[in-house]
C-alpha cells in the first residue's frame, strides 16, 4: 500500500515501495489525483521513458525504456566518429547528413517503440487515459490525453504532505 492522503485512499502496487523509483511513485500519485478514477497509462520521458499502468488505485506494472537523449548519447559514446546530436526533430524524413540521420533515426526508433508499448498495453487493457510528463527526453503530445509538465513535482509535493515520507523514504 502506498499512502495517498490527498486522494482519499491508498495506491496499491505489487512493488516493494522502496524498489519503485520515487519519480514513478510521485507520477502515480499525481496522475491519480488529476485523472480521478480512470484507468491510466502514465508516461514520463527523461533520461529514461517510464510507462506505468494503473487500474483504479492499483499499479499493475509498467516498462522502462531508454529515452531519446540516451539513445543519441549511446551512439556518440559507443562509436568513434558519430557526433552527439542533442536537439529534437519534429518532422521525420530521410537524413541528408550524419546529424540528420541520427536525429531522424533515433526519433523514429523512440516514437515507434512508444507506439508499440502503447499498442501492447491497449491490446491487453483497453480504454486507458494517458497522462504524460516530459523532462529532458520529450515526445510528441499526440501520445497522450493529458500533458502535465510538472507531474513529478506535484506528486512529490503530495507525498511530502503525507506521513509516507517519514516512514520509508526521505523526501
Amino acid at each position: 500500500m502506498l499512502a495517498d492522503r490527498n486522494n482519499a485512499g491508498t495506491l496499491q502496487s505489487h512493488y516493494d515501495r522502496t524498489a519503485l523509483g520515487l519519480d514513478r511513485l510521485a507520477n502515480l500519485v499525481a496522475a491519480r489525483m488529476i485523472a480521478k478514477n480512470r484507468n491510466l497509462i502514465i508516461l514520463s520521458s527523461g533520461t529514461a521513458l517510464t510507462v506505468d499502468v494503473m487500474e483504479g488505485r492499483r499499479h499493475v506494472g509498467g516498462f522502462i525504456l531508454p529515452g531519446l537523449g540516451l539513445l543519441r548519447e549511446s551512439l556518440y559514446n559507443r562509436t568513434d566518429l558519430l557526433p552527439l546530436v542533442i536537439d529534437k526533430q519534429e518532422k521525420l524524413g530521410l537524413g541528408l547528413t550524419t546529424e540528420d540521420a541520427i536525429r531522424h533515426g533515433t526519433t523514429l526508433l523512440f516514437e515507434e517503440g512508444l507506439s508499440g508499448v502503447l499498442r501492447f498495453i491497449r491490446r491487453n487493457r483497453p480504454k486507458r487515459y494517458v497522462v504524460m510528463t516530459t523532462g529532458y527526453g520529450g515526445f510528441p503530445k499526440r501520445f497522450s490525453d493529458c500533458h502535465h509538465s510538472m507531474l513529478t513535482f506535484l506528486g512529490i509535493y503530495l507525498l511530502c504532505r503525507t506521513k509516507f515520507h517519514q516512514k520509508k523514504r526521505p523526501c
